[in-house]
């Protein structure tokens, strides 16, 4: 592990403490708002997130796995999906690049249909002459995969 890592991290953490405690006094004399208020499910997530990846309680809570740390520094990111709601155009890039995906699908299943079509006429076909490579469809499909991606085709060819 590089030896800024850590100072990143803290640094990070830093600015997060920051904005909560911002956050909070923004409130002014009512900052129990702040877990009550219209986002308190968002603001809980921060907090709670803040508060568990403080540095004492790394070593004490989480004592006995250090992945468990690091797993919750990544939920850090989570708090990013904020922003999809508060920017309408970042939202609208969202929402096509998850309408895209689901188009994605249908034409993965087509590719999974042309594969195995094709996997079975290379186990009719093929199946005398490379026994190895399309003796059974899964491993038809497989090479045809293999030769599809050129990975390591020249094996299929020898």
């Amino acid at each position: 592990e590089h030896p800024w890592i850590p100072i990143i991290n803290n640094f990070i953490l830093i600015a997060f403490i920051v904005e909560a405690m911002v956050k909070v006094c923004a409130e002014g004399m009512a900052p129990w708002r702040y877990f009550v208020g219209p986002d308190w499910r968002w603001n809980l997530f921060d907090f709670t997130i803040v508060v568990l990846s403080m540095p004492f309680l790394e070593s004490t809570v989480f004592s006995t796995d250090a992945g468990s740390v690091k797993i919750l520094r990544l939920f850090r990111l989570a708090r990013l999906a904020k922003l999809v709601n508060k920017v309408p155009k970042l939202r609208m890039i969202v929402m096509g690049l998850i309408g895209g995906l689901q188009s994605i699908s249908y034409i993965m299943l087509l590719l999974l249909l042309v594969f195995y079509m094709f996997g079975i006429a290379g186990m009719s076909l093929f199946a005398d002459n490379d026994p190895f490579h399309f003796n059974t469809v899964p491993r038809a499909i497989l090479s045809l995969f293999r030769a599809a991606t050129l990975e390591d085709w020249s094996d299929i060819m020898y």
